[in-house]
């Protein structure tokens, strides 16, 4: 034999040896399923001994296969993805391969490195029942493992020529067309073998289980043992499900839940014990979503105290947070707040020195049994701060008001917040207190808030040829709109300074007495009459608001000498009259317009009125009404109102003395009491007449007899009533009840011709729109 003829045989020698190594370690890995059916795949990268030459190594493939069930043949193929040339191998035929078989795939060494594909292929009766694939990198001389599983094509579950069966008939296991195993439907046993036992069918039964013996029927069902057809013998039930999230154990043919695909920890009704702890005995941990759940004691836990156990089984003694620790005897200066400590088994233990020592120090304080410090505390517990008085200095230099001294006193003086200064060591307000705050300078207090204090501008035309009725309202952000009547052109008009300066347009091209309120949003809404080109020569009410695409006009029918006011929805009232017929009220509070009388007579109604809605939403009007045509003429003021629980009106006299009730003008308090100023005519005076005590109270106001104009009131934050009004001759005049009692002054820089309007701010700014002499409508900031 040649030296290279020996050489070969050495080497296939030692690779014969590496092989059986290699089938010794993949047996140990081998995989074996019951009932599914799949291939396990181990490949090896392996070479020859190391000591040949390289020309003489070879790089190559084992396989290691196991399959549980029964195939002809078993093919694998190795493809490379550079060139797409494939090498393939084949399992012996006709094999159950119930144990591993193995192959060998010699590759070429220019498919070191690269990535290549497994692809295997189980057949029965030329049909693929099993497939797989994987990739694997190889590298010369290394040992490379890949695993490969096979996905069955037949979901049958039953072996072939099996049978079973099912109450007194016989299945059986066959094979379909495609090579996969199915039972067959059931064939029902007859005489003179009529009873199926072990699955047969026999002319006796026989047992084929013990009662209450349980078995597994695939890994999602199971079968009871019991009598389930009409023999007396012992045979296993049908197929019985497991739950969702379940499979059969085979040991026993219990149903256990699954975890993440896993068996669980345990199964339901599952009881271990615990070990005792502390005081707690007895304890048992019961099987809750698969786990061991927290022990369940017989004895203990209890709520933990100091004595030296672990009363609530936690595994920690006298723990600290669960205990409530008495206080210790002394509790003045430093030591206020000290508790005892827990001692075990001896309890809680009185408090010493170092005791009180150590919690001061926790609060950053000192304890001295004999004090020496100058702290400002009282570091000996005994009631007095800073006995040796000699070493102690107020140190109030950089110091705030009311500050500590440092000496156990305060600061006398030092800063203080916006809007206050130091007065013995106390900071207090420099202008106004307001619910706590401080106002700030030219600020006052109205409604628990601080706002900005009265201030009286100078009289600023608005309009030129203003005439007749003028009404004045503002705005949630202060800004005036005054509705009037333009005397030169005869039309409506509408002035505003939301702009910073007085600019108007108009409203209707015609129109007398107008009268103004505003929404929520500012919004205007104005009523008003027209006299030419109206029906039967009478009348005619108008009502008018702004939209985003300008003045919207609505015609009411006959009346005027409308007055408006708006509720906390937005709605709009109105009240008006119709000469020698109704006085009338109208809302469009339902979407549309809807009017109601107040009341009605042969007579006349004079054109004097007002109207106010409180905070529910009811509505209370004042009025003139002048009987011209009764022989013994009398005028009276009216109040009516709709504040009630049926809604109807309900109409009262307020004064019935002689021609009482001209120019009128209505406010509200608070409470909804109505507040009325009126001129009684007769006498040319100015009264009030309010409803606030539960009955009509009137006092006069201006007696001086020289009245005949219109008037304006409003009610301030304290519910005091503001006046403006003006006499034949003279400036304009002004009357308040602030200060208890009725005051009237006059205010010679206002010339009023006639015709005021008066409106409040929050923070009581007044606010007045009046026709000068000049006839120009002028406007104002009031203080009284």
């Amino acid at each position: 034999m040649s030296r290279r003829e020996i050489t070969a045989w050495d080497e296939t020698a030692a690779f014969d040896r590496r092989r059986s190594q290699m089938y010794r370690e993949s047996s140990a890995i081998d995989r074996h399923f019951t009932k599914t059916r799949r291939v396990a795949l181990l490949g090896f990268c392996i070479s020859f001994s190391a000591a040949c030459n390289d020309k003489d190594q070879q790089t190559g493939i084992l396989l290691a296969l196991s399959f549980t069930g029964i195939v002809d043949r078993v093919d694998v193929s190795l493809s490379s993805p550079t060139d797409g040339s494939t090498k393939t191998a084949h399992s012996d035929a006709n094999a159950t391969l119930s144990s591993p078989q193995r192959m060998l795939l010699i590759v070429p060494e220019t498919w070191s490195g690269q990535q290549l594909a497994i692809n295997a292929s189980a057949l029965r009766k030329g049909q693929h029942v099993a497939e797989g694939k994987t990739d694997v990198a190889i590298e010369r001389g290394q040992i490379v493992s890949a695993g490969l599983s096979l996905s069955e094509r037949c979901s049958d579950g039953c072996r072939l020529g099996e049978s079973q069966c099912v109450g007194d008939a016989v299945r059986v296991c066959q094979e379909d067309a495609s090579g996969c195993a199915h039972w067959q439907p059931p064939k029902t046993c007859s005489a003179p073998t009529p009873y199926c036992t072990a699955g047969r069918c026999a002319a006796d039964c026989q047992d084929e289980c013990q009662p209450a013996q349980r078995r597994c029927d695939g890994d999602g069902a199971y079968q009871v043992c019991g009598a389930f057809d009409s023999d007396s013998c012992q045979d296993y039930s049908p197929s019985i499900s497991c739950e969702s999230g379940s499979q059969c154990r085979a040991s026993d043919g219990v149903c256990i839940k699954l975890c993440d695909g896993k068996p669980c920890s345990c199964n339901p009704g599952d009881v271990t014990s615990c070990a005792d702890l502390g005081i707690c005995r007895g304890g048992q941990r019961r099987c809750q979503a698969g786990v061991f759940g927290d022990c369940s004691w017989t004895v203990g836990p209890q709520a933990e105290v100091c004595n030296g156990d672990d009363d609530d089984c936690d595994g920690t003694i006298d723990e600290i947070a669960d205990l409530v620790a008495p206080a210790c005897t002394e509790q003045r200066g430093v030591c206020k707040g000290a508790t005892q400590t827990c001692g075990g088994k001896s309890g809680w233990q009185s408090c010493a020195p170092p005791d009180y020592a150590a919690h001061a120090q926790r609060s950053g304080a000192t304890f001295q049994t004999d004090e020496t410090l100058c702290d400002g505390q009282d570091n000996d517990c005994d009631g007095a701060v800073d006995e040796p008085a000699a070493c102690c200095k107020p140190q109030c230099a950089a110091a705030s008001c009311g500050a500590k001294d440092g000496c156990g006193g305060t600061c006398l003086s030092g800063d203080c917040p916006l809007n206050q200064n130091c007065n013995q060591g106390a900071c207090v307000c420099m202008y106004a207190q307001c619910n706590g705050n401080c106002c700030a300078q030219g600020e006052i207090c109205r409604g628990n808030t601080c706002g900005p204090r009265c201030k009286a501008t100078a009289p600023v035309t608005v309009a030129e040829s203003g005439d007749d009725v003028l009404d004045l309202e503002l705005d949630v952000q202060g800004n005036a709109q005054i509705a009037f009547h333009h005397g030169d052109s005869e039309t409506v008009r509408l002035a505003s300074n939301a702009s910073g300066s007085w600019t108007s347009e108009t409203v209707d091209s015609e129109g007398w007495g107008p009268a103004l309120a505003l929404d929520s949003l500012g919004r205007p809404h104005l009523a008003y009459y027209q006299l030419r080109n109206t029906p039967n020569n009478e009348p005619a009410l108008f009502y008018a608001t702004k939209t985003a695409n300008g003045w919207s006009t609505t015609a009411l029918g006959k009346g005027m000498d409308a007055d408006v006011a708006v509720d906390a929805q937005d709605k709009v009232h109105l009240v008006y009259f119709e000469p020698k017929a109704r006085f009338v009220y109208a809302t469009n509070a339902s979407g549309s317009w809807v009017k109601q009388t107040i009341m009605s007579t042969t007579q006349s109604f004079a054109g004097d009125h007002s109207i106010a809605i409180d905070k529910t939403g009811k509505v209370h009007v004042s009025f003139f009404i002048s009987y011209q045509n009764i022989a013994t003429s009398s005028d009276d003021l009216g109040y009516a109102t709709n504040a009630n629980a049926s809604g109807s009106w309900t109409v009262q006299t307020v004064d019935a003395t002689d021609r009482s009730g001209r120019r009128n003008s209505l406010a509200l308090d608070a409470n909804g009491k109505a507040h009325i100023v009126y001129i009684q005519n007769s006498a040319r005076i100015l009264k009030h007449a309010s409803n606030a005590s539960g009955s009509w109270v009137i006092t006069p106001i201006d007696t001086s007899g020289d009245l005949w104009a219109t008037n304006a009131m409003v009610l301030d934050s304290q519910g005091a009533a503001h006046v403006t009004y003006y006499a034949l001759t003279g400036p304009m005049r002004y009357a308040t009840n602030a200060s208890g009692s009725w005051t009237v002054k006059q205010d010679p820089n206002i010339k009023v011709n006639k015709h005021t309007a008066l409106a409040i701010t929050p923070f009581d700014q007044l606010y007045l729109a009046y026709q000068a002499p000049s006839g120009y409508i002028e406007h104002l900031s009031y203080c009284p």
